[in-house]
């Protein structure tokens, strides 16, 4: 069956409905902990010398890979509540006790990636002298935002193939790092320019986030995160409708999918007592 965005986005919110506390601390807790990890970093290795710029993006890219261990607990938690299943808090940490090592080992490829294509943006940055007066001010700050911004849509683009790695790390305890990359490429093969059209149409909603001073991301991102589940959850068919309505196991797909099969249900009931009639 062919999804559009409107569609991942229904089941996110039915998802979503009566969990949105549970959702938005989690993510909250995640970026609270990333915050507060970059903001030390950036307080102990201070200095603009290029031996201490090194050894800060070292840190930060460590930082980075422990930090995917939480990110990747975070996407079991929403997982469970796109599942209906027991969730809570302590889901962020459930990737801690399941070898992280593999979470680590996606992280690194997925970090590696960020950290190439920001080069350009890192050495634009350094490298340019102040400027002496307001029109060089000025075309400096162009260079960089362009530049940032390249850095930033072309790190998008490339590791658009991996992002369902955190989702299969999360599902399947025994998969290591490399074969979660491999076997989010292969799911996403054909799928790439769905999963960016999904992305891309929550613009209009961050652009409006900017007029309530971010409070609004409280609220896009969580669904944001929950619609990614949900793609994931579609690639791997748990969204299509069940071929035997009566062995089915619901417990494992969203309330909103066993709604439907339970109408269908009734439909055919009716129509046998119809044809009975």
């Amino acid at each position: 069956m062919e999804r559009r965005s409107g569609d991942w986005k229904r089941f996110a919110r039915k998802a979503l409905n009566g969990r949105f506390f549970t959702a938005i601390a989690g993510m909250m807790a995640v970026e609270g902990i990333t915050f507060v990890s970059s903001m030390l970093a950036s307080g102990i290795f201070q200095g603009t010398s290029v031996t201490m710029l090194i050894v800060y993006q070292a840190a930060v890219f460590i930082i980075t890979l422990i930090m995917a261990v939480f990110y990747s607990g975070l996407s079991y938690m929403y997982l469970n509540m796109a599942r209906n299943r027991e969730f809570s808090l302590r889901d962020l940490l459930y990737m801690f006790s399941h070898q992280p090592d593999r979470v680590i080992t996606a992280a690194f490829v997925l970090t590696l990636i960020d950290t190439v294509v920001s080069i350009p943006y890192l050495y634009v940055s350094y490298t340019t002298p102040a400027a002496e007066t307001i029109q060089e001010m000025m075309m400096q700050m162009q260079q960089v935002t362009n530049t940032m911004l390249i850095s930033a849509v072309l790190g998008v683009v490339l590791k658009i193939p991996f992002e369902m790695s955190y989702f299969l790390l999360a599902d399947d305890p025994e998969m290591s790092g490399t074969e979660a990359l491999k076997t989010s490429f292969s799911l996403m093969r054909g799928k790439m320019i769905r999963y960016l059209l999904l992305q891309v149409s929550f613009l209009p909603l961050a652009i409006l986030c900017m007029f309530t001073l971010g409070f609004g991301l409280l609220w896009l991102v969580p669904y944001m995160l929950m619609t990614s589940a949900v793609f994931y959850m579609d690639l791997r068919g748990e969204l299509d409708p069940p071929q035997d309505v009566y062995d089915y196991d619901y417990s494992s797909i969203p309330e909103i999918v066993q709604d439907r099969q339970n109408d269908e249900q009734d439909e055919n009931n009716q129509d046998d007592y119809n044809s009975e009639a």
